[in-house]
């Protein structure tokens, strides 16, 4: 390759990564760079090619070295962020046939050509053509680099005061850059061979004006017939444009007004409909407006109408009637064309000049749903009487009538609140934004359901079920209001119980093992943000099983809820007794001041307990209980380790000769501290690598999550936390479940539903993890993988390894 004067050399191995081995120094003077920022890699020339010039480098890259040598134009992006357009020779050579192919790029400004070819003079008639034409006329070499222009251009081009000042220069100089590039784009057709480019083009003039210009590019060719350069004319057509955009917005707010319309309006004339809007096309269910033009009023309608008279004949008349008044209204029977349903229809028929004829403008509003509603008052008139209450107001809400159930319910006869508000009966239970809201449900929807507190005549607060109805006459306007009401205070105590059951023990009554979990979250939770201490007591009864195998169950249950009564009887309002199960307890004080405070409790509660039970008439009996003690932080900063301590300690006691009560010895020290709360070695490898790896992710990020509570980090970083473990437990069921799907594993059904059931018991805990429930959820899932990964996840690893070895 010959290296022309003030040109630009670089050479590069097309490896991967690709590496430029070299460049000349005028690089920098090229494209602004150093040197060195491409040879470190800092800067690629790839980054500075042009986005749609991409195919050229598709080509110039390629290590497909068919085509060892050529040349080619390319607009690369100067560091000082303008485009320059640039001539280029290139080779493509092996090193060697194993290495890389080495392409040799040679770069020239494609300006600076033009002016190593100096000026040529021009003719007399040609500079007057360039002076006075009024279109925008111009030629270029084939590097896009101008030649001549005409005077026009100078309108639009900066900085220019001649045409001769936009010669030896580019688009890139005198246009913005995303003008430039559809001109450029353009032309890049005419030296691909097009024998004439042509677009509708904007442009922006000096005085900021925008316009358009039909731009039309030609190829010059040399004697050889080889594109030396281009021609081309833009002539300014923005008067055209801009009437012919004018003409369109017109039309268009005329048809959007046409269309947007929720009525349906169709054009009719004495034979058929000729146009329609959108909405008249959906009513209808026709496809198009050629589809509307094919029929008659009449043909959209049933034989008859509900007079009896033939819908031909009454449509005719109507019609006439119309063109003759100039307006006509009625109610008629249309039917859809798809599918030949009927639907009653508001008809008004208006008649205008259209085009220097007599046709009608009609509107249909399907009245279907008012008639429905008339149809359902007149039946609600007769079923008035039901067991339900009601009442009609009018549409200010003011009460019309009440039935005998409304009386019954409210307490209040008809005289005391016809021509009153149902404010009336509302108590203090809801605030003004609940009426606020249900007014504006009405208002938008016509219909209201709802549970509502009301207040009796005797003052009685009560919970009813709601409805309202809003009923419209024929144009549309609400002219009732007719509301229905339930007492539903047995259905709410119900519900309630039925809450009360769920976390409740139901022989006790008090807080079942669900229940004391989310309390000692809420323990944690607050006691890590207030800096403070609570205590979590294990209580085991001594002597309860002699005394249930000898009386029966029915002893047993008496002794179980004296114990319960007692064991509240020991604490403050704000601590929490559990039932968790047989004879098993378990006591939350929460605020602790100090240790002893605790052992003060349990010395109290062993006193209490001691005290003789009457378990019938004839029969009393005594026993003990055994009392573990632990304290946080001091014996334990996350959840299972706390439990543990008090377990252990309720143990020794029970060891100790029971009836008493044991501190725990735990220490929590800077090896607890410092210790992860799940240890990599307590994750089981399954000996399936992608398990493996994700079964210890998840440990990590619950340690991750753990840290970020108990060291108190910003919450939101803890809930991000919590997402990504989420996110990523996901994506390991996903992974076990396509091994499962691929490899037909028989026990998938149940596998898959274990994982959904995490993920909706996840989902639950995460409502509830600003709320004093997040060691609850972490405790949750990690108790679950420590029971799901062995045996659940072992047998699906064996199994997947007894498939791969075959």
């Amino acid at each position: 390759m010959i290296l022309i004067k003030e040109s630009t050399k670089l050479c590069i191995s097309l490896s991967k990564p690709m590496v430029i081995l070299s460049a000349t120094e005028n690089l920098h003077e090229l494209l602004g760079y150093a040197v060195d920022d491409f040879l470190s890699g800092k800067i690629s020339l790839q980054s500075c090619i042009h986005k749609h010039d991409q195919d050229i480098a598709k080509e110039l890259f390629s290590t497909d070295i068919k085509r060892p040598a050529g040349s080619f134009n390319i607009r690369l992006r100067h560091a000082n962020g303008r485009i320059r357009c640039i001539r280029g020779q290139y080779t493509k050579t092996l090193a060697n046939p194993d290495s890389s192919v080495i392409l040799e790029l040679l770069l020239q400004d494609a300006k600076n050509l033009w002016q190593q070819q100096g000026k040529q003079a021009q003719m007399a008639n040609f500079n007057a053509m360039m002076e006075n034409t009024d279109d925008y006329i111009f030629f270029k070499d084939r590097n896009h680099v101008f030649t001549a222009a005409s005077q026009t251009l100078v309108a639009i081009t900066a900085p220019s005061e001649h045409w001769t000042d936009l010669v030896g220069k580019t688009d890139y100089d005198v246009f913005p850059e995303d003008y430039a590039d559809t001109y450029y784009n353009l032309e890049k057709q005419v030296f691909a061979g097009i024998n004439i480019a042509q677009e509708v083009q904007e442009y922006i003039g000096n005085d900021g004006n925008k316009g358009w210009v039909d731009n039309r590019k030609y190829p010059l060719r040399d004697e050889q017939g080889g594109i030396i350069g281009l021609f081309g004319v833009a002539r300014d057509i923005t008067k055209n444009k801009l009437t012919e955009e004018t003409l369109a917005r017109s039309e268009a707010k005329f048809r959007t007004l046409f269309d947007s319309t929720g009525d349906a309006i169709l054009m009719l004339d004495t034979k058929r409909f000729f146009d329609c809007n959108q909405a008249a096309l959906d009513l209808f269910g026709l496809q198009s407006h050629e589809e509307l033009r094919t029929y008659h009023p009449a043909d959209l309608s049933p034989a008859t109408q509900a007079c009896g008279t033939d819908s031909m004949t009454l449509a005719k008349k109507l019609i006439d009637t119309a063109l003759k008044k100039g307006a006509a209204r009625f109610e008629w029977i249309h039917k859809r064309a798809d599918t030949g349903k009927e639907f009653i229809c508001d008809i008004m028929l208006n008649s205008l000049m259209l085009d220097d004829r007599l046709v009608l403008q009609t509107t249909i509003r399907d009245i279907s749903k008012q008639k429905e509603i008339e149809a359902d008052l007149r039946i609600a008139a007769i079923a008035f009487e039901s067991q339900e209450a009601m009442e009609v107001t009018d549409p200010t809400g003011t009460i019309l009538r009440v039935n005998k159930a409304f009386r019954k319910i409210t307490g209040y006869t008809s005289e005391e609140v016809i021509g009153k508000n149902p404010r009336t009966f509302k108590s203090n239970y809801h605030n003004a934004g609940f009426y606020t809201a249900m007014w504006q449900r009405l208002i938008k929807t016509g219909a209201y359901t709802g549970e509502v507190w009301n207040q009796r005549k005797n003052g009685e607060i009560y919970p009813a079920q709601l409805n309202i109805t809003a009923v419209k006459n024929a144009s549309g306007s609400v002219i009732n209001y007719v509301g229905t009401f339930t007492d539903i205070s047995t259905r709410k105590a119900t519900e309630a119980r039925v809450g009360f059951l769920a976390n409740h023990d139901h022989l006790t009554q008090l807080p079942n093992r669900e229940l004391f979990y989310d309390r000692l979250s809420q323990a944690f939770s607050q006691s890590r943000r207030k800096d403070e201490n609570f205590a979590l007591l294990f209580l085991d009864l001594d002597g309860f099983k002699p005394i249930n195998d000898t009386y029966g169950h029915e002893a047993g249950d008496t002794i179980l809820k004296v114990v319960a009564k007692r064991l509240q009887t020991c604490v403050r309002n704000m601590d929490t007794v559990a039932r968790m199960g047989g004879d098993e307890f378990a006591i939350i004080i929460t605020a602790l001041k100090d240790p002893l405070s605790a052992e003060m409790m349990a010395k109290k509660i062993i006193h209490t307990i001691a005290e003789d039970i009457k378990v019938t008439s004839s029969i009393s009996c005594s026993i003990g209980v055994s009392i573990g003690i632990a304290i946080y932080p001091d014996h334990g900063s996350e959840l299972d380790k706390l439990m543990h301590a008090a377990d252990t300690a309720m143990y020794t006691s029970k060891a100790s000769g029971k009836n008493t009560y044991t501190l725990s010895t735990r220490q929590h020290n800077q090896a607890d501290i410092n210790e992860a709360w799940i240890r990599p070695e307590d994750t089981p490898l399954l000996g399936i690598d992608i398990i493996d790896e994700q079964h210890l992710k998840i440990a990590s990020l619950l340690n991750k999550l753990n840290d970020a509570l108990k060291y108190k980090s910003n919450p939101e970083d803890a809930r991000q936390i919590l997402d990504e473990m989420v996110v990523f437990t996901c994506y390991h069921f996903e992974t076990e479940e396509r091994l499962m799907d691929k490899y037909a594993y028989p026990e998938s059904a149940a596998h898959k539903k274990a994982h959904d059931n995490l993920l909706q018991e996840t989902a639950y805990l995460k409502g509830k993890f600003s709320q004093g429930g997040e060691l609850l959820l972490l405790q949750k899932i990690k108790d679950w993988f420590a029971t799901h990964i062995t045996p659940v996840d072992k047998d699906l690893a064996d199994f997947l390894i007894q498939k791969k070895g075959k």
